[in-house]
């Protein structure tokens, strides 16, 4: 994380759901990524990582087996600060991006070692904070209705994406917060299968100085 971190509330101690963000992130764009983090919405089996249902299995129904609950797909939303993002976009090949996210809250990272703990073989991490998420739709799976290509600006307000405006992936850099949803996949290996996120969309909640120091 950057070296100049804020909380919604200083006076308070530490806890697992204290968000950190860089110090430049207004407390009013903080207050509304609060009201983001944790969220849960059944019918669509889509949740938070501080809230996906711990009966959640494996599905090999789906190409590539998809982590699912019933006969859907879980979609997991995940909010962090950018550490690292890179894409790239070739004539007549699927445009590629990846990024780290550094997750805002102890809970998130419990929440993502989780998802990774059912990778086999059960891979060995440290403590949960030091947990991060790559994610990448240059493994393709036959989930996503349609090629991801850009991210939506929700900068001021997170709304369906047909009423936000696309940004392309250039606007996207480290220090940002953003929204991603996401499948939670088998990626498989020569001794078994790693967990692999596929976004299926990103939203820009929140941009940070380019030339701020840290980043």
């Amino acid at each position: 994380m950057p070296r100049a971190t804020h909380t919604l509330d200083e006076t308070n101690p530490v806890d697992e759901h204290t968000i950190v963000v860089h110090n430049l992130i207004p407390t009013s764009t903080l207050r509304r990524i609060r009201a983001l983090l944790d969220y849960e919405f059944p019918p669509k089996s889509e949740y938070s990582l501080s809230r996906v249902p711990t009966f959640a299995a494996w599905d090999d129904e789906w190409a590539p087996t998809a982590l699912a609950l019933t006969t859907s797909p879980v979609i997991i939303r995940v909010i962090g600060t950018l550490t690292s993002v890179h894409h790239s976009a070739t004539e007549g090949d699927l445009p590629t991006l990846r990024f780290e996210l550094e997750l805002l809250r102890t809970v998130d990272h419990e929440g993502m070692t989780r998802l990774l703990r059912k990778s086999q073989p059960r891979p060995k991490l440290k403590h949960p904070r030091a947990v991060r998420a790559l994610l990448t739709p240059a493994f393709q799976s036959n989930l996503c209705a349609q090629v991801f290509n850009h991210v939506y600006d929700a900068t001021k307000r997170l709304r369906p994406t047909n009423a936000l405006a696309s940004i392309g992936l250039s606007m996207l850099s480290i220090g940002d917060i953003v929204l991603t949803t996401c499948f939670c996949l088998q990626r498989p290996h020569s001794r078994g299968w790693a967990v692999q996120f596929e976004p299926i969309s990103v939203y820009q909640l929140a941009v940070v100085s380019r030339d701020v120091d840290g980043f």
